[in-house]
This record gives C-alpha cells, structure tokens and sequence, in this order.
C-alpha cells in the first residue's frame, strides 16, 4: 500500500471514529439544566407566600397565646387578692365569733352570778342592799335587780339614791 492510500485510510478511520465518538458523546450526555428563568414565576409564589403566611400565622398565633395568658395571668392575680381579702374577712370574722363566744360566756357567767346575788341581797335588809348596788357597775345592778323578786326589787330601788334609781331603770328600759 503506497503512502497515500494509507494516509487516506488512517484520515477516514480517524473521522469516522470522530463521528461515532461524538454521537456516543451527545447520547450519553444528560439533558443541560433549563436556566432558572425558564421555572414559571407563579410556582414559586405560592410556596413563598404559604411559607409566610405560615409564619405570619404562627406570630399571630403567639400573639394570642400571650394576650391570653397575660389575661389569665391578671385574673389569677386578681382571685388571689379576692381570697387574701376572704381569707383576712374569714379570720376578722373568726376573731369577732370568738370575741361574741367570750362574750357569751361572760353573759351567761354574770346571769349566774346575778341570780345568785339576787339571792342574797334579797334576803338582806332593803337598805344595806340599796348601798352595795349603788356602787356595783350599772350593768351588773340591772342584772341583780332583774333577777330579784318584784316586791324585794321595788324595796332596795326604793332604798337606792334617786339619781342611782333613774340609772338603773333607765338602763333596764334600754334593755327592753
């Protein structure tokens, strides 16, 4: 074979490998990437706007939630002043049951105190009688007298200083 035949040979032999090579080139390679502008703008919108409506939502969501609980937050607050002052009334109110309870007791105390001086001071003479209750406490004289038989009462009132007498039976008028 002459020079010139295999130079034509080896010069078609390289083409036509060139020719498959680039066809098995382009075949095998992957579709180019379509530019970002080729993505419809209406697309993307949505997701953007979901996204921020999501967030702007989820905000709103905690703006509530804090408003909600500052709201409980001052009615707690307010019951808890609300059972201070029940809880202050309760014990103002347990002080003034025990205080009327003494009191009570302290009645019933001077009741039985009083009939019993009624007793004794019935069976004194109207006048020595008349002389102690003028210097007993008002209250305590009402009491003794009150408890006293109506005819041995009306001796020692009888018996009493007038001023005294007014006293007691004004006190006993009050009492009525």
């Amino acid at each position: 074979m002459d020079k010139g035949r295999l130079f034509l040979f080896f010069g078609f032999t390289f083409a036509v490998i060139l020719v498959i090579m680039t066809f098995v080139v382009a075949v095998m390679k992957a579709p180019p990437p379509q530019p970002y502008t080729s993505i419809p703008s209406d697309s993307l919108q949505p997701r953007i706007d979901s996204s921020a409506i999501k967030a702007r939502q989820d905000s709103l969501r905690r703006v509530k939630e804090q408003a909600l609980l500052q709201q409980q937050q001052k009615a707690l607050d307010s019951l808890r002043q609300q059972l201070q002052l029940l809880q202050q009334k309760n014990r103002e109110l347990a002080r003034l049951k025990e205080k009327r309870r003494e009191k009570e007791q302290a009645r019933q105390n001077l009741t039985q105190t009083a009939k019993q001086m009624a007793k004794i001071y019935e069976n004194m003479d109207p006048q020595q009688a008349a002389a102690i209750l003028s210097r007993l406490d008002l209250e305590i004289a009402v009491e003794v007298i009150s408890k006293m038989k109506k005819r041995k009462a009306a001796q020692i009132m009888a018996a009493l200083d007038p001023q005294k007498a007014v006293e007691i039976s004004q006190f006993m008028a009050s009492l009525r």
